[in-house]
């Protein structure tokens, strides 16, 4: 966690994650998938009650696996608002979801599964 708080990314719109102590930077999805993604968080907004919300592009902290994850959307319950500073821990993800291509769909479909598995979350790609 310490080194993730350290980090400064390109831009706002890189993702930087912890995956199991190694720092991965990826540059800014394009513009498909951002559609996608808003498609999905718009129909998700409409299905969970108001206490809770799909945030895109949210730090998630997955402790056991010694990661930090960025899913294209997490929905959260709102217990407290999430912090700018401090990654959202994965217990309080209900579900992450990311939005897969031919690219990397391997690693969302098998690596982003496993390491949300020993949470509470469902992840679904």
């Amino acid at each position: 966690m310490r080194t993730w708080r350290k980090l400064s990314p390109p831009s706002t719109a890189w993702r930087v994650e912890v995956v199991e102590e190694s720092i991965t930077m990826t540059p800014p999805p394009e513009t498909a998938h951002h559609a996608i993604v808003d498609h999905v968080q718009r129909a998700l907004e409409r299905v969970f009650p108001e206490a809770r919300g799909a945030l895109h592009a949210t730090s998630v902290a997955i402790p056991a696996r010694r990661s930090v994850r960025v899913p294209d959307i997490a929905v959260l319950r709102f217990d407290e608002p999430p912090s700018d500073d401090e990654p959202v821990p994965a217990e309080r993800a209900l579900l992450v979801a990311e939005v897969t291509s031919e690219r990397n769909g391997q690693v969302d479909r098998r690596q982003k599964q496993w390491a949300y598995a020993p949470t509470e979350s469902r992840c679904t790609c």
